[in-house]
């Protein structure tokens, strides 16, 4: 009944809003994946795929959270599905953001890890997209140009991965 509620919820939200992006995400348990597929249902692929990561891997509440917040310009943390979304394609993009943890001084172990944890998320990314092309298009979707270039970052993630791996058993070593 409770998740019958938060789908009703977000719906009669959505409704209020112009679009699914201004749906406060205060007002979305991330946790009940029901709720944010009924979301997600409305928007295109691109942004779908940007929030099932959002709620899969950097929502707090959600259980496979990967421990980073992501947080704007501002240093704020998102407030509505339509600023998750962005943050979540920036990241995918490359483009710099910053975590809710304080910027002091680092090991080189820490830092390693943490190139090693953004490397790993910017990789899942890729698998997402690739996720939503399969669902979105079925097998035709490896012929796709995008597929294409998917599979071209999957190869360069798993390298900078191979290379960060070598590098940090040396240091362990040394």
């Amino acid at each position: 009944m409770l998740r019958e509620f938060a789908i009703i919820l977000a719906l009669l939200l959505s409704a209020c809003a112009d679009d699914v992006r201004g749906i406060r995400l205060e007002e979305v348990d991330l946790s009940d994946t029901a709720a944010v597929r009924e979301i997600a249902g409305q928007l295109s692929s691109t942004d779908r795929a940007a929030l099932l990561t959002y709620a899969a891997l950097h929502a707090p509440s959600s259980p496979g959270f990967c421990g980073k917040r992501l947080v704007g310009a501002s240093g704020k943390e998102p407030a509505t599905i339509g600023e998750a979304i962005e943050l979540t394609l920036g990241l995918q993009a490359g483009t710099p953001s910053a975590s809710s943890e304080p910027d002091v001084a680092k090991t080189p172990a820490q830092r390693a890890g943490e190139q090693w944890d953004d490397l790993i998320i910017q990789r899942e990314l890729v698998i997402s997209r690739q996720s939503a092309l399969l669902a979105e298009h079925g097998s035709a979707a490896r012929r796709l140009r995008e597929w294409s270039s998917l599979e071209t970052a999957m190869r360069a993630y798993d390298q900078k991965l191979a290379v960060l791996k070598a590098r940090m058993e040396g240091n362990a070593t040394s």
